[in-house]
């Protein structure tokens, strides 16, 4: 019996030890991107009839190699709160451009371990994202000047000439740019 308690107790000392280095598990993961709160009546109505058309520019990642970006969470928290308030999920194309510090967080999982020596902390979040037919663009000149290979990132993320291309050519579009580079 006191094996099986050592063996409770190690397991949870390792559990917390991930979580405080910002490696999420599924469960710490899953509530960080499904926190939104409902707003009974609020004086902003939300449409639920139009198409929200946004991109979100994400240049910045985590503090450290092994932390969430938290950018990327708000993506899917944006997506989870209009779903939550009744916007059908047609209704929501959105796209997120990824460049500067972040351009590691869309790499695979194979190419994280190698590059900096962790286990990847984003690769279920955008794995979640491309779920919800959230289209993720890698600016060219951050993959090229970072040596990252198509064959390199994440699956569904797709490689663009620049991040500026891809907020140009959106906006002209319709789309509304979300900035995080702040």
């Amino acid at each position: 019996m006191k094996i099986v308690h050592t063996l409770y107790f190690t397991l949870f000392v390792f559990a917390l030890q991930a979580q405080q280095k910002g490696i999420p598990n599924d469960a710490a993961l899953n509530e960080a991107i499904n926190k939104t709160f409902v707003v009974d009546s609020p004086d902003f109505p939300t449409n639920k009839s139009i198409k929200y058309k946004v991109v979100f520019d994400v240049a910045k990642s985590g503090k450290t190699i092994d932390d969430l970006n938290q950018r990327l969470v708000t993506v899917m928290r944006f997506y989870n709160m209009h779903r939550q308030a009744g916007v059908p999920a047609g209704n929501l194309d959105i796209s997120v451009i990824v460049h500067g510090d972040a351009t590691k967080d869309i790499l695979d999982s194979k190419t994280y371990r190698e590059r900096y020596e962790v286990k990847h902390p984003n690769l279920s979040l955008i794995d979640q994202l491309v779920e919800k037919d959230i289209n993720i663009y890698l600016c060219g000149q951050a993959a090229a000047g970072r040596n990252i290979k198509r064959e390199q990132m994440a699956d569904g993320v797709q490689l663009a000439l620049s991040a500026m291309t891809v907020l140009v050519t959106l906006q002209r579009a319709g789309y509304a740019v979300i900035n995080f580079n702040y």
